[in-house]
C-alpha cells in the first residue's frame, strides 16, 4: 500500500456527540469514490478514552497553506497554476459524486508529494450530500441556540452569506466553485488568509455583499485570473461548474 500504510489519525474526543461527527465524516468519504487529489479514508477504530479516530492517508508535507507560505518564491507560477488545476479536478471529482465539501480553503488542501507537487482535498467535517437537508445544529450547553456550525466568511459565496442560519443556507457545487476561487487566490498569495486578518469578518461579510472581491496578485495569470473571477459571480446560477472550469486547462486528465 505505500504511503497508505502511514497514517494521520484523525481524533474526535469520547461521547457520542464526538463519536458522531466522525461517522459522519466518514459516511461523507464513503460516497467518494477514491481520486488522486482527494485524500483517501482508510477506516476507522476506537481509541483508549471510547472515541473514535479516522485513518487518513499520509500527506507528508502538510497543510498547502503553511507549504506556500514556508516555500514562499520558490514555488513558480506554472506550480501554482498545477497545483489550483489539481484542486479543480478534486472538486470536479467530489461534486460527481454528489457531494459538497462547504469547508474548501487552502488549510484544507494537504500536499501529498513534491516532486512532482501533488494536492489533495481534505477534511470533509462540514461536507454534506447534494439534495439532502441540513439539520440544525444542537446548541452549545448553556448558550442558548447559539449554532455549533459557523459559516466561513472568507471564503463564502454572498448567497451563503445572505442566510440567517448556516444550515439553512443554500448550499450548492456553486457556493464550492466561490471557495474554489478564493483558494486559487490563496495559492498565488503564497497561502495568506483572504482579506487579511486585520478585516474583520463582518466587514468582509459587508464588502462581499455589496459585490467586492479580492484583488489580483502581481504574478497572476491572466487565464488564472479569469478563472477566479467567473468564480465569483454573484449569481450563483451564473457561475461554471467545476466540470466546465477544468475544461479551460489544456491538459485534463
Amino acid at each position: 500500500m505505500g504511503d497508505e500504510t502511514i497514517l494521520v489519525l484523525k481524533h474526535r474526543g469520547g461521547g457520542c456527540e464526538g463519536n458522531a461527527e466522525i461517522q459522519k465524516e466518514v459516511a461523507i468519504l464513503g460516497c467518494i469514490s477514491q481520486h488522486p487529489h482527494v485524500v483517501h479514508c482508510l477506516g476507522t477504530f476506537r481509541y483508549g478514552d471510547g472515541g473514535v479516530c479516522i485513518a487518513l492517508e499520509w500527506c507528508k508535507y502538510g497543510i498547502l497553506s503553511d507549504w506556500l507560505a514556508q516555500k514562499g518564491s520558490k514555488v513558480t507560477v506554472p506550480q501554482k497554476h498545477d497545483i489550483i488545476h489539481q484542486v479543480c479536478r478534486g472538486m470536479r471529482h467530489v461534486a460527481s459524486c454528489k457531494i459538497i465539501h462547504r469547508d474548501l480553503a487552502a488549510h484544507n488542501i494537504l500536499i501529498h508529494n513534491e516532486n512532482p507537487i501533488v494536492a489533495k482535498i481534505t477534511d470533509f467535517g462540514m461536507a454534506v450530500k447534494m439534495g439532502h437537508p441540513i439539520p440544525p445544529p444542537k446548541p452549545f450547553s448553556g448558550a442558548g441556540s447559539q449554532e455549533k456550525e459557523v459559516i466561513a466568511v472568507r471564503w463564502a459565496a454572498p448567497e451563503i452569506l445572505r442566510s440567517q442560519h448556516v444550515w439553512s443556507a443554500p448550499w450548492s457545487e456553486k457556493s464550492d466553485v466561490w471557495a474554489f476561487g478564493v483558494t486559487a487566490w490563496q495559492v498565488y498569495a503564497n497561502g495568506e488568509v483572504p482579506f487579511t486578518l486585520s478585516v474583520a469578518e463582518s466587514v468582509v461579510k459587508v464588502k462581499v455583499l455589496k459585490g467586492s472581491t479580492l484583488t489580483r496578485l502581481a504574478d497572476c495569470t491572466d487565464d488564472d485570473w479569469a478563472m477566479m473571477t467567473r468564480c465569483w459571480t454573484s449569481d450563483a446560477g451564473q457561475r461554471p461548474t467545476f466540470s466546465e472550469l477544468c475544461k479551460q486547462y489544456k491538459s485534463d486528465s
